[in-house]
């Protein structure tokens, strides 16, 4: 992973934004973060299955695809909240789901920050 990190940096040396390394370092926290939120609400839930979470989880994946070409959308948003709402119907309104809602919050600025410094390289 440093070897492929290390690479990316060689090659967006040239530019000055740095993009291709902004999107590789927000690549690696987007997967901890997936990694984390999924076993945080799995804990909530219990044994409760949680169908809002395999969409949010597209969605993330959608979500970093459009940013890395410059755009945004709707959709991540969209899918946080149904995450959200469906959190809150199952075990109410605990700390961890306003941290979760922190999370997303973070997340949707980090996707509108990448696709704007893409959008604006392209220019």
């Amino acid at each position: 992973m440093a070897d492929r990190l290390l690479r990316l940096t060689n090659y967006d040396q040239g530019s000055t934004s740095r993009a291709i390394t902004d999107l590789a370092l927000t690549a690696l926290n987007l997967g901890h973060v997936s990694i984390r939120l999924r076993s945080i609400c799995e804990s909530l839930a219990g044994k409760k299955p949680l169908h809002s979470l395999e969409n949010w989880q597209a969605a993330l994946a959608n979500a970093f695809l459009l940013a890395s070409k410059g755009r945004c959308d709707d959709g991540f948003e969209k899918a946080c909240n149904s995450l959200y709402d469906e959190l809150i119907r199952l075990v109410g309104d605990a700390n961890q789901v306003e941290v979760i809602q922190g999370m997303f919050l973070r997340i949707n600025l980090t996707f509108e920050r990448s696709a704007e410094a893409i959008a604006a390289q392209r220019v």
